[in-house]
């Protein structure tokens, strides 16, 4: 919004100044005056303040709010990426599962436009993975329904989506996690919670 505000000041004030300040075709014999001159005199200050330099200050002044209007376009534009992961274990399964099988998670978070994109991988299961999801939104030792499922479970998984603020939200408070389901396990085999990346 103040990337808008001082561009709408900059084109404004130019429009000001080339109303004003640019003089008119004077008549023949005539001085070369201006709108601003003549203004100026009908107050009493066209002795005081000079063409020239009220246009270089309008100029000046306009070029300023445009130039603070276009850094904060580009500040607006900036990407802000964050960063996320999680190790996968049979342990953290409620309730826990005795398995070897492990894994890990790696994702990244666009807070401009909501995408997600991630990276599973597992190995040492009981058997090929049947399904993996993203569950929440619930804290570590919780359970909660798929909010993000993978259309494939084979690692690598590698996926992107676009979610909702209330996803996004849930996401960055630490209320994800990542769930491998197994034939032997079907309500799951490893798990990690995703926080964000250190």
């Amino acid at each position: 919004m103040g990337a808008l505000v001082g561009l709408g000041v900059g084109v404004g004030l130019l429009l000001i100044w080339a109303a004003f300040a640019l003089p008119r075709q004077p008549r023949v014999g005539a001085p070369r005056t201006t709108r601003l001159t003549r203004l100026l005199g009908r107050a009493g200050l066209a002795d005081v303040t000079s063409t020239g330099v009220v246009t270089l200050c309008v100029v000046l002044f306009a070029l300023t709010a445009l130039m603070a209007g276009l850094v904060g376009c580009s500040g607006m534009s900036e990407t802000k990426v964050v960063k996320f992961a999680g190790a996968l274990s049979g342990a953290q399964e409620v309730p826990p599962v005795a398995r070897i099988g492990v894994g890990n998670v790696e994702a990244s978070l666009d807070t401009n436009t909501s995408l997600l994109k991630y990276k599973v991988t597992s190995s040492g299961l009981s058997g090929p993975a049947v399904a993996g999801h993203f569950h929440g939104p619930a804290g570590i030792g919780q359970n909660a329904s798929v909010t993000l499922g993978f259309s494939n479970a084979n690692s690598p998984i590698e996926g992107e989506a676009t979610l909702t603020p209330a996803q996004v939200a849930d996401l960055l408070a630490g209320k994800w996690y990542v769930n491998i389901h197994t034939r032997a396990h079907p309500p799951g085999e490893i798990r990690a919670q995703v926080l964000l990346a250190k």
